[in-house]
């Protein structure tokens, strides 16, 4: 396989683009009554410990830290409580968009919760006592609901049916394979095909508490099941049109969920992993199992998948100890080439690769600063607005889709970047210190970034979608 020509790769990012006109000026808004208190140790950070922001919702749901409680965002951007019920019981908690009624579908361990559109409010629904719930998912376009020692069931309005036997866990569609993929209690995996038919595929090891994770159709009808202790790529025979197993390879044991040392490649359609008996190895997944493409100094979390320009970044650490950056390379499917200048010297130590669809750039940041790499697979410096030292150290990046803008939010600042690389600065955004955690999150109903700085929460807003900024 060859690397995309520079048109070629021009033009997929352009492609990439929002088709929306870039939106006006951008500033920092306060959220009133969102400085910490006494209950925060005087921490704004501690105000909040989950953000959750929901498709064509206004207000996010924030669930408290030391605060405690459900919180949210007026419509006067004021920090007020939630004021109802809300899933948050326990890790079960769990939530979904249904396309078909656009309501939010949400489960705790104790209770099911719809918001219908019109005020997006969570109420819990009438449910048979004792129901524990444990699993939700969106499957052909039906919401699938795992209630423990019953099944899965499906919601139909306000209803929940049983849609399979109680012996079934999980229901999941994968993309590009018709029917359902079922896991059953004692691990079997099942296709569920038309006529509610189950075919067997496989059986997870009997391993006490093992289940499987994700599921991916690659090139060749080729299965790859990921379970928490096993992973496993099943070839398929469709002849008839009900799925069959061919072959199966059984590849090296790993708890995936932990490790997260490999990725299913959109961009190349194919599987990369780590050996587990020598972690620098870089293995794919071939015709007849894994193949070895090369030995580096890998990174524990070594892959970010590009699907625009057809390649994988794989990050390599130092010789020493794997971590750090020892520079980064592109594999095509075919070759792993060095990329140049992007070792800890020419770009820092602590790197962080961010594809920025919104503006068409392969962003990196790190402690000493903001970089990107470009369609020609060379990196180079994107400076801050004037008023910001060079080489300011980068605590996170997040897109603002609706505005075709990034925020760039460094050790003592903020600012933005378009699609040209141009920075501009916001006003306020030298008026606060922003902690390494937590992240910015984008709200999509009201297409403005909510920010935790050091003294208080931050509404990044759009004059053009939220109204006229206040004057500087």
């Amino acid at each position: 396989m060859r690397f995309p020509s520079l048109g070629l790769l021009l033009l997929l990012l352009a492609a990439a683009l929002p088709a929306t006109a870039l939106a006006g000026r951008l500033c920092l808004l306060p959220v009133g009554d969102g400085a910490p208190g006494a209950a925060d140790l005087g921490d704004a950070w501690r105000i909040v410990r989950k953000i959750d922001s929901f498709h064509g919702r206004p207000r996010p749901i924030m669930q408290g830290g030391n605060r405690r409680g459900v919180w949210t965002i007026d419509e006067n951007r004021r920090l007020v409580p939630y004021g109802g019920p809300y899933p948050t019981f326990g890790l079960a908690a769990r939530y979904l968009h249904d396309p078909a009624t656009d309501r939010l579908v949400g489960i705790d361990r104790t209770g099911l919760y719809v918001a219908p559109a019109a005020d997006g409010r969570f109420q819990p629904l009438a449910t048979p006592p004792g129901f524990r719930f444990y699993d939700i998912a969106l499957a052909r376009g039906q919401v699938y609901v795992g209630v423990a020692d019953a099944g899965v069931h499906r919601l139909a309005g306000p209803t929940l049916v049983p849609a399979f036997p109680p012996a079934v866990w999980t229901v999941r569609e994968v993309e590009g394979m018709p029917g359902l993929l079922a896991t059953a209690a004692d691990g079997l995996i099942l296709h569920v095909g038309e006529g509610a038919v189950q075919t067997p595929l496989y059986t997870l090891a009997k391993t006490t508490g093992d289940y499987l994770l994700t599921a991916d159709l690659l090139p060749g009808n080729r299965l790859l099941l990921r379970s928490q202790k096993e992973t496993v790529a099943i070839d398929l025979d469709w002849a008839d049109g009900t799925p069959r197993p061919r072959a199966v390879h059984r590849l090296e044991r790993r708890q995936t969920n932990r490790a997260a040392a490999d990725l299913v490649s959109k961009a190349l359609g194919l599987y990369l992993t780590l050996s587990d008996a020598e972690p620098g190895r870089l293995l794919r997944l071939g015709a007849a199992g894994l193949e070895t493409v090369a030995s580096l100094p890998l990174r524990p979390h070594p892959f970010t998948d590009l699907p625009a320009l057809g390649l994988v970044l794989v990050n390599a650490g130092h010789v020493s100890d794997r971590i750090g950056n020892g520079g980064l390379y592109a594999y095509d499917g075919d070759r792993l080439v060095p990329i140049p200048d992007s070792g800890a010297d020419a770009i820092g130590t602590w790197t962080w690769i961010r594809p920025a669809e919104t503006i068409g750039k392969i962003l990196i940041y790190s402690e000493r600063g903001l970089f990107e790499l470009g369609p020609d697979l060379r990196i180079r410096p994107l400076p801050p607005p004037e008023g910001f030292p060079a080489g300011e150290a980068i605590r996170d990046i997040a897109e603002m889709p609706a505005s075709r803008r990034v925020a760039v939010i460094t050790a003592g600042g903020l600012y933005t970047i378009d699609a040209e690389g141009r920075a501009e600065t916001v006003a306020g955004g030298r008026d606060h210190e922003f902690p390494h955690l937590p992240s910015p999150a984008y709200l999509q109903g009201r297409q403005e970034l909510l920010i935790v700085a050091g003294d208080r929460l931050l509404l990044l807003a759009d004059e053009a979608l939220s109204g006229p900024c206040p004057p500087p």
